[in-house]
């Protein structure tokens, strides 16, 4: 009975041993991004038999260290042994207005349940906002950092911090528009150009031809979505004038709409009285745009539809909170947030892969007539 004992003891050692070595191999492999170990390189490695391997893996999988997968082996799923260092950081434009509610419990349901510990953090949209969030994280590296570049279709001079994080092995995934000198990283890709020629189209076969637009022209979303409008205009045999474009900057659009909404139905109605005679729809970056624009048509006695067309993006809550529904390229309920979520896993456990793309598709509203 005593020898009994004696052998199970021994037994839990060898596997409680192996357990710790395997686990004190993760950082460096994760860093490396080389693959775990199979079975037999293990037996032969740490000289055990195969049931104390299939020990410590089964409790290394219990633990969401690992996950085993039939026929493709044992893969890491980027969680570091100790819990405490499975952080990761969301430093988004906002943490409250518009779609970030959503995106944020989207993306944090996804990541809670493989394990990880979740900070939410907001530039407003502000480059030195930006930064001095990312100083604060060079300081204490997270394990991961999903990332909303400010200014995305520009140059970021924030991309020496990021430079920083990721040396420090700080997996970075970008959602929102990569900016131009930051193209290596993992990014959620949303295909903004396809989703502006698919609405500018629903609006050609509703019959319209003077389309006009308003964009964010600092934001990648806004220079795809305004350049697959025009392609489908150019493929219809049309091209916009330069005044049937709104061009907005992100920053101060976010600033005059939380700040002073006054201003920015000024700003929307002088446009109407330029350029609402000659057109008969515009489309609009995104259903918050397209939401004060109807504002400031009935404001200006223009009616939706019958006197101007609109479409959106986003299919947001707010495509049904004006006096029309909107018509608005979205997604899928849940699918962004979820797929920055599990592309930034991805990238902590070393996968590496393409941009995970999210489809669009039409939802219909009443703020486009057939003409």
């Amino acid at each position: 009975m005593m020898q009994n004992t004696g052998n199970s003891c021994r037994k839990n050692l060898k596997y409680q041993e192996l357990y710790g070595a395997l686990c004190g191999q993760i950082p460096d492999l994760l860093k490396k991004g080389t693959a775990f170990f199979t079975q037999l390189q293990i037996q032969e490695r740490y000289g055990v038999s195969r049931q104390t391997v299939l020990r410590a893996l089964r409790q290394m999988e219990a633990d969401g260290l690992i996950v085993s997968c039939r026929g493709s082996g044992t893969t890491l799923t980027g969680l570091l042994p100790e819990t405490e260092k499975n952080q990761v950081v969301l430093l988004l434009s906002s943490d409250s207005s518009y779609t970030y509610p959503s995106l944020i419990n989207d993306v944090s349901s996804v990541l809670r349940a493989a394990r990880y510990s979740i900070s939410i953090c907001a530039s407003h949209g502000s480059l030195r906002e930006e930064r001095e969030i990312l100083t604060r994280l060079c300081a204490d590296p997270p394990r991961g950092l999903l990332l909303e570049c400010c200014h995305s279709a520009l140059p970021t001079p924030n991309a020496d911090l990021i430079g920083i994080l990721s040396a420090r092995k700080t997996a970075v995934a970008v959602i929102g528009g990569v900016c131009p000198n930051l193209a290596g990283l993992v990014s959620v890709h949303e295909d903004d150009r396809s989703a502006g020629q698919a609405l500018c189209r629903y609006f050609l076969r509703c019959g319209h031809r003077q389309l006009g637009g308003i964009f964010l022209s600092d934001t990648s979303r806004g220079q795809e979505r305004y350049f697959g409008f025009v392609c489908a205009l150019k493929e219809a045999g049309y091209l916009p004038l330069p005044e049937d474009i709104l061009w907005l900057t992100g920053d101060i659009f976010t600033d005059i709409e939380e700040k002073e909404p006054r201003h920015l139905l000024a700003i929307l109605q002088h446009f109407l009285m330029r350029r609402a005679h000659s057109l008969t729809g515009i489309l609009c970056q995104n259903d918050l745009i397209a939401w004060h624009l109807e504002r400031a048509c009935r404001a200006a006695g223009i009616r939706v539809p019958e006197d101007l067309s609109i479409g959106g993006f986003d299919g947001s809550y707010l495509s049904q909170a004006g006096g029309v529904s909107l018509v608005s390229m979205a997604h899928e309920k849940h699918e962004p947030g979820q797929t920055a979520a599990r592309t930034l896993i991805g990238a902590m456990s070393g996968h590496s892969s393409l941009p995970d793309s999210v489809p669009w598709i039409l939802r219909p509203g009443k703020s486009i007539r057939a003409i």
